[in-house]
């Protein structure tokens, strides 16, 4: 993965291929925008507040003013699911990080098993 910085937030460029559903979802998170594209959508909140959906399923939830930034896979352990994930865990959160699949398991690129959820810092 490498870090690209400059005078606006940092961009993560990786390797995988990010689905066009994905760069739509980054760019609307980025900008605070909201986004209802096929399955997948992008609500704000005034209150400084915003989530992501998959099929009405909250897989993301941000918080802009502390940024902190969440997970959870919703019980749906899906390619679909996981690429969501990873697309906004590389846009925002520190390089390497990311979830994989190893025998019907998730991991962390760590090698820590992902339990569905977690938290993260936004790196800006």
């Amino acid at each position: 993965m490498i870090t690209v910085s400059a005078t606006k937030p940092i961009v993560h460029l990786h390797l995988d291929p990010m689905r066009k559903i994905e760069t739509s979802m980054i760019a609307a998170m980025r900008s605070r925008s909201e986004l209802k594209k096929d399955n997948t959508q992008v609500l704000q909140e005034e209150s400084g507040y915003g989530e992501v959906r998959l099929f009405g399923n909250i897989i993301c939830r941000f918080n802009y003013n502390r940024g902190i930034i969440s997970f959870d896979d919703c019980g749906y352990r899906t390619a679909t699911t996981k690429s969501r994930l990873n697309a906004i865990i590389h846009a925002f959160t520190k390089p390497g990080q990311g979830i994989y699949q190893k025998d019907s398991k998730w991991f962390w690129k760590d090698g820590e098993e992902w339990d569905g959820g977690g938290m993260a810092r936004f790196l800006v």
